[in-house]
This record gives structure tokens, sequence and C-alpha cells, in this order.
């Protein structure tokens, strides 16, 4: 058998064996790789939603634990605080009723200043954290500039307070002073001759 030569007519290419693939496979088979895409696209953006949905439910847990954590520290926080405000208010008090007995106008300005340092350490221990946060939100819109003058104010006392307690010395740390006046653990002067300049 012979081999099949190809043939050529002016203008054209040679043709071999081969035939083109119709228009409809074409179509079928692009049909087919773009659903492939469309599919590996879709399985793709579903793991990513998922992972991304992972993730901030992660996020939210852990904010959940910290605010929870930062809760519990500041309602112990608050309770100190109370009883610090109550020591206050008790203070006051008791100098109002010293006063009673030498000033009796100004014991009663002293006294109701007792009495309102008295109801805020109640409303500290009576509310939660959250409570107290909104009840300063609250003040801070309606009393702008008191809030900013008792907020420096507060911010100034507790600088103070820790500068105070920074400062001080622990128990332990305490120099041992000599309690007797021995002479040979008196510092001596020095001589005549090494205060005027020479040895």
């Amino acid at each position: 058998m012979a081999n099949p030569t190809p043939t050529s007519s002016p203008g054209r290419e040679p043709q071999l064996g081969t035939q083109r693939p119709d228009l409809e496979t074409l179509k079928s088979d692009a049909g087919d790789a773009l659903g492939e895409i469309k599919d590996t696209a879709e399985t793709v953006g579903n793991e990513i939603g998922d992972q991304v949905r992972n993730l901030a439910d992660q996020a939210k847990s852990q904010l959940s634990e910290a605010t929870d954590q930062a809760r519990n520290v500041a309602s112990g926080q608050k309770d100190k605080l109370a009883e610090q405000v109550e020591t206050v208010a008790e203070a006051i008090g008791t100098a109002a009723d010293e006063l009673e007995t030498k000033n009796g106008a100004a014991s009663q300005y002293v006294r109701m200043i007792a009495d309102q340092t008295e109801k805020f350490s109640t409303t500290i221990r009576n509310n939660d954290v959250d409570a107290l946060l909104g009840m300063a939100n609250d003040f801070g819109r309606r009393q702008p500039v008191a809030f900013l003058g008792m907020a420096a104010m507060l911010g100034f006392a507790a600088s103070r307070f820790l500068v105070a307690t920074a400062n001080r010395p622990a128990p332990n740390d305490a120099v041992d002073m000599p309690t007797t006046t021995d002479a040979s653990r008196t510092p001596k002067m020095p001589s005549p001759d090494y205060q005027a300049g020479g040895l």
C-alpha cells in the first residue's frame, strides 16, 4: 500500500491525515474544564471560609477569656476600692464628730461629705464593673468638665501614691543603725593637715 502524499494547492498548507475537532467538541471540553475550575474554586472558597470562621471563633473565645479575666481582676480591685473609700468616709465622719463640739456649722458640711463618701462606697460595692463603667460614662457625658477634673485629680492622687509606695523601703531592707555610742564606731574627723590640703 502506498503512503498518502500530502497534496497542496497554491495558497494552502498541506493537509496531513489529521482531522480538526469539531466546534461542539471544543465547546464541550471547554465547558468541562470551566466546570472543574468552578468546582475547585468553590471547594477552595469553602475551605478558606471554614478556616476564617474557625479563626474568628478562636479569637472570640480568647477575647472572651481575656475579658472574663480582666473583669475578675477589676472586680477584686473594685472591692478593695470600696473598702478604702469606706475607710475614708469613716475618717471624715470622725472628723465631723470632733468638729461638732467646736464648730457646729463646719461639722454639718463635713458630715455631708462623709455621707456622700459612704454612699459612693456603697455604690461601688453593690454594682458590678460594667455598671460602674456605665455610670462613669453617663456622668462624663452629662458633666464633661467635672469628669475631666475628677479624672485629673484621681490620676494625680494615684501617681503620688505610686511614687510614695515605690520610695518606701521594705521592712527587710531597713538599714541597721548602731544603737550604742561606742567611740570606736564614731567617724573620725580628718586631721588638720588633710583639711589644709596636705597629707
